[in-house]
């Protein structure tokens, strides 16, 4: 039954060709149609050894049946196997042959002859035309009431033009971005965080009369230190000096995700420093944190990290990235006050300078001499200033008194981090090597 029905089907598109010639290639139009008669004659022919040799019993018939579907068996095997390991060559002949249809205007109105006739707009109905969502794309686009075709805009035309890019440089659909893949010898996805606080300058209002400047309210020595611990410039330098481009990520814009795939990657390093694999599995690692964490070398090629020494280094570079993250978002507030005081509330904690004569002060001075290292001879530390914290957060802490001052020193870039979140743990996807 199933191969009469093809039969009909291929001997009906053979003699209907006028209507839907536009449909197939012009010089091979029938090539559908006489597949079909093919596979329904190839069908009725096996059908016919099975059944009547069955129903005569006969051996010989039967014999031929079995050779037929070996045969067809052995065929759909290969094609099975050529399908897989030629996936993306018959993915890019498929996307070039739909592509080329695009800027066909027979092969669109033999399309619409098609939806008319059978009252079919599509799966989505007339949605597939009106949007740019869809993993294949029309060149015209149906109205809301008829399979009557409009021209699509320029923006519509930019984002396809875009997403066949992206396929082209990563063999990933842009469709199915949430669930990318590394294709080897392809571009990888990076994520970066260009949300809607970033206008272009087209889009900036009209600059008005300069604002009279307004005092700070806070301590000299306050002010001083915020200025230093929220200066966008010194974190550049800071970040710069570990060999991260700012200019591929600018500061802030890598999300949190693009920074735990960095941590993923060191810590695979990691493990194969500690077993000394030197070979391709750390070049690929190697790989993957540069990929996802952007540096700039120069014209030279990246070194690969081979030591503990710099997985610690780089550890630092990404416990900054995540910090400036941070201080990014709070210096971007905008408050009708001086800089100075808006960033200081945005710590969301007190900072009271404490007095040099104090007993606290004298006691810090006192630390830091006894806990100088006399290998150290070639410099001194002198103690300029000190500052008492308090932070909604130490409500919750137990006092059980003095025992030890912890010293914790830190990157420049660290301290808005640190300030408004306290000391926090290494995430799970880092390396261990003893750090904070």
């Amino acid at each position: 039954i199933t191969g009469a029905g093809l039969v009909g089907t291929g001997a009906y598109l053979r003699v209907e060709k006028d209507d839907y010639l536009d449909l197939c290639d012009k010089y091979s139009w029938a090539t559908g149609a006489n597949i079909l008669l093919a596979v329904g004659a190839i069908i009725l022919v096996v059908a016919f050894f099975g059944c009547y040799g069955a129903w005569k019993q006969s051996s010989c018939l039967l014999g031929i049946f079995f050779v037929f579907l070996l045969i067809i068996f052995v065929l759909e095997l290969a094609a099975g196997i050529y399908a897989a390991t030629e996936k993306s060559k018959v993915e890019d002949e498929l996307m070039g042959c739909l592509n080329g249809t695009l800027s066909d205007t027979d092969y669109n109105n033999a399309w619409k002859k098609f939806e008319v006739e059978f009252d079919c707009c599509g799966v989505n109905g007339h949605n597939i035309y009106t949007n740019c969502t869809g993993k294949w794309f029309y060149q015209d686009r149906l109205s809301k009431t008829t399979c009557q075709f409009n021209q699509l805009g320029e923006h519509c035309q930019s984002k396809l033009a875009n997403w066949q890019l992206f396929n082209d440089k990563t063999k990933n659909h842009w469709e199915d971005k949430d669930c990318f893949e590394k294709i080897p010898g392809k571009y990888d996805l990076i994520i970066v965080d260009y949300n809607a606080e970033d206008k272009d300058e087209t889009d900036a209002p009209a600059p008005g009369p300069p604002k009279p400047k307004i005092e700070s309210k806070l301590d000299k020595r306050l002010q001083a230190l915020i200025e230093l611990i929220c200066n966008v410039k010194r974190m550049e330098e800071a970040v710069k000096e570990m060999k991260y481009d700012t200019n591929k990520a600018p500061l802030g814009k890598l999300t949190k995700e693009q920074i735990k795939a960095g941590y993923s990657a060191l810590k695979t390093i990691d493990q194969c420093i500690s077993k000394n694999d030197f070979g391709s599995k750390l070049v690929a690692a190697c790989d993957a944190f540069y990929t996802r964490i952007p540096h700039c070398f120069g014209m030279r090629q990246p070194p690969l990290i081979r030591t503990k020494d710099d997985v610690k280094l780089k550890i630092d570079l990404l416990e900054a990235l995540g910090d400036i993250e941070i201080a990014m978002k709070i210096l971007k507030e905008e408050l009708d006050e001086n800089p100075i005081d808006s960033h200081y509330k945005a710590l969301k904690c007190g900072l009271l300078p404490i007095d040099n004569t104090s007993p606290n002060f004298k006691m810090i001075e006192t630390y830091v001499k006894n806990t100088h290292a006399k290998t150290h001879s070639y410099y001194t530390m002198t103690v300029e200033e000190v500052f008492e914290i308090d932070h909604p957060s130490h409500s919750n802490f137990v006092d059980h008194g003095n025992r030890k001052l912890l010293w914790h020193g830190s990157r420049l870039t660290n301290w808005v981090g640190i300030l408004t979140q306290g000391l926090r743990i290494a995430p799970p996807e880092a390396p261990v090597t003893g750090y904070m």
